[in-house]
């Protein structure tokens, strides 16, 4: 991982702040310069910023403007509705394309980028559902899980070119009812299976266990409305 690039882009957009501030402060105000015999007047121009995205408007001089854009041709037009980073491979993270509005429910995407390549992803999954959560797994790094809109739970393994989930909780009877908001990996113990916690607006936190070929859920408690 080559952190000087980085570095160096860093710098540059430390300057460009640095400028913007300088042109925020002078403007086009006037100083003044006085002596015992004569004041002479002197107009400061305000500066014309620009940045590597184009000019920068004078209503956002001084704010922060993006390092990189990715970009990836499915998923264009497509809503960003998770994003998580890889807690070992840190220039690595995992962005979730679904849809909030139950109207517009055609299939998600998750697109794994690293900062080396905004152009196109370096591991790509298509979900039935759209994605609602992520969380890559802290220790197993390779391990990815997203929580779905149907209140389906999938785990991947970014390694697996075949793109197909190794776990999915798909069965009617245990799955959630609706879409879930949050996935979180527990702290993986020693002899003990991997597991995570899934939450939904059906009201049920879930812990799935991952035995063998098959997720185990066990229900941690459900949350109900008191009216």
């Amino acid at each position: 991982f080559d952190y000087k690039y980085y570095e160096e882009e860093a710098e540059k957009q430390k300057a460009t702040t640095n400028i913007s501030a300088a042109a925020a402060e002078a403007g086009a105000h006037s100083t003044t310069a006085t002596t015992s015999s004569t004041t002479t007047t002197t107009t400061v121009p305000a500066l014309n910023l620009t940045s590597k995205f184009g000019p920068i408007p004078p209503s956002q001089k001084g704010s922060f403007l993006p390092l990189w854009r990715f970009s990836y041709d499915k998923a264009k037009k497509r809503p960003v509705t998770a994003m998580c980073w890889n807690s070992t491979y840190t220039d690595l993270f995992a962005v979730g394309y679904g849809s909030y509005d139950f109207m517009l429910q055609d299939g998600g995407l998750i697109c794994c980028y690293t900062l080396k390549n905004t152009q196109h992803p370096e591991y790509q999954f298509i979900t039935d559902s759209g994605v609602m959560c992520l969380d890559f797994h802290p220790q197993n790094c390779a391990l990815l899980v997203a929580g779905l809109y149907d209140g389906s739970v999938v785990v991947y393994d970014v390694r697996n070119k075949t793109g197909e989930p190794i776990y999915v909780s798909n069965n009617p009877k245990t799955k959630h009812t609706d879409p879930i908001w949050q996935v979180f990996w527990a702290k993986e113990e020693p002899g003990k299976n991997l597991n995570f916690y899934s939450i939904s607006s059906d009201g049920r936190v879930t812990n799935w266990i991952m035995n063998k070929n098959e997720l185990i859920n066990e229900e941690v408690m459900e949350l109900k409305l008191v009216n």
